[in-house]
Parts: C-alpha cells; structure tokens; sequence
C-alpha cells in the first residue's frame, strides 16, 4: 500500500457516543483515564488495554465493538472515495458505462492498494479488450438458442445422424 493510501486509511480519531455516557460515568476518574487512553491507543496501533477492575472489562468490551465498527465505516468510506476519485480521473479516458463499478475496481485496485494509475491502465486495456471481442449472436434464452442452431446444423449439406431424431 502506498503511504499516500496508508496515511489516508489511518483512522484519525475515536468516536464517543452519548450512549455510552452510563459506562463511563460508573469508572471511578482514574479508571477512565485508563480506559480512554487505552483507547486511544487501541485505536492509533491495535494494543489492546488491559482493564483492571470489572466495570472496565465491561466499559472496554463495550467500547472496543464501537471502535472496530467505527475503523471498519472508515475504511469503507475511504475505499468508496478513492473510487469516485478513480471514476472521475477514468471518465476522461472511457465512457462511464465502460468504468468499473465499484466491485470490479476492487478487484482491479487489489483492495485499493495498487496506485491509481496502474489501476486505470488495467480498466482501459480490459475496456479495450472487450470492445474487440467478435460479437455474438445471442437469443432471448438458452433453449431458444440451442434450437436455433440444432435448426442450422440440420439444414447443413451433412446431418450428424444421432441429431436426426430431435429434429
């Protein structure tokens, strides 16, 4: 992952919620701050604080589903921004109905870590590559196809004979 993309994907903060005012205010002051710089730390590198006393355990427990619910719509809403990005650099070179959609970028972007650029080149070369393939004759479904072409192998100078007996 470039630093660009990594920087862009650290999550900046903790979120509190109001909800969670009946958990902190059963901690005694020194117990928060425990509990809150434990967060914080959680948060900036993955360390889990150690709570000492049960309400912490149960004040953490709490937190902890918040904050990794909080990471996982950050990282979301990182990715679906650096697609629009992706989409409005693309539309200046293929229409948008030939821009991926979000779940082919993923898979071309490898996740959104491969550079925009390189990322691009591959939607445009594969855009390419499909507008270049023959094209098809393609029925309405496919029973309706195979007749057709039972119909046209049985018109041809030479029927194979086991074909015969469905025509």
């Amino acid at each position: 992952m470039s630093n660009a993309n990594k920087k862009q994907r650290e999550v900046p903060g903790l979120m509190l919620y109001t909800s969670s005012r009946a958990l902190f205010e059963a901690l005694q002051p020194e117990q928060l701050k425990r509990l809150l710089l434990g967060m914080l730390d959680y948060v900036a590198g993955g360390n889990s604080p150690e709570p000492e006393s049960p309400e912490e355990r149960v004040a953490w427990a709490a937190m902890q589903d918040h904050i990794n619910w909080d990471r996982q719509r950050y990282e979301k809403k990182c990715l679906q921004n650096q697609y629009n990005r992706f989409l409005r650099e693309a539309e200046k070179y293929m229409e948008r109905g030939d821009c991926p959609d979000f779940e082919d970028w993923l898979e071309l972007s490898e996740q959104g870590t491969r550079k925009s650029a390189d990322t691009l080149a591959l939607a445009y070369d594969r855009t390419l590559f499909l507008r270049n393939l023959p094209k098809t004759e393609t029925k309405k479904d496919p029973i309706t196809n195979a007749v057709s072409q039972i119909q046209a192998l049985s018109q041809a100078p030479e029927t194979p004979p086991g074909l015969l007996r469905y025509l």
